[in-house]
């Protein structure tokens, strides 16, 4: 198992549908988590317990809300008392390691770097050593952008793009609503 200095998180819900979520994670990756097959494999077999109210409903399974740094729903959870015996409720919400961990890439909304830089790399008829030379580094960091085995800092994509490629450089953003999810900022 590999241990992480980061802490995970979730930042975004892609989208819900048919009880299945597209999270982006806090490491860059979109991944899907399927919640029939995730509780399907965990046997839960209190028929109180919160995710079955989930699973009956699509309508309900729908209101998946950020919750700190993971997913949840504020209106199905666990009734409970606090050390002073008042009454407290808590929302149902899972762990955003476990749910990375019983999940799948979500190739629709992730976005390769290594692999586009590969593709223009060979494009420009270069070798990763000559791509390398003309950035100031070497094959091997190349080797490990190209693989997504490192992060890659921006200056350094706009060496290779400006530099490496001898290409313009230009970002373009645009506005595209695809989650009908809303996401509180608090």
């Amino acid at each position: 198992m590999e241990i992480t200095s980061r802490i995970l998180k979730i930042l975004k819900i892609n989208w819900v549908k048919d009880f299945k979520i597209s999270c982006m994670f806090s490491d860059g990756q979109s991944r899907i988590v399927d919640f029939k097959k995730f509780f399907v494999e965990k046997e839960i077999k209190n028929p109180s317990h919160p995710i079955n109210k989930l699973l009956s409903s699509q309508e309900e399974f729908s209101k998946v809300k950020i919750i700190g740094n993971s997913i949840g729903w504020e209106d199905i959870g666990i009734n409970s008392t606090d050390e002073e015996g008042k009454d407290l409720f808590l929302p149902f919400h899972l762990d955003p390691i476990v749910l990375s961990q019983n999940s799948v890439l979500d190739n629709a909304e992730n976005f390769d770097l290594g692999k586009f830089i590969k593709n223009e790399r060979k494009k420009a008829g270069l070798t990763q050593e000559k791509l390398a030379k003309r950035i100031g580094t070497n094959k091997a960091y190349i080797s490990k952008i190209e693989n997504n085995n490192t992060d890659i800092e921006f200056l350094t994509l706009y060496k290779i793009i400006k530099a490496g490629f001898q290409k313009e450089f230009n970002i373009q953003l645009g506005v595209e609503t695809k989650s009908s999810v809303v996401q509180d900022d608090k």
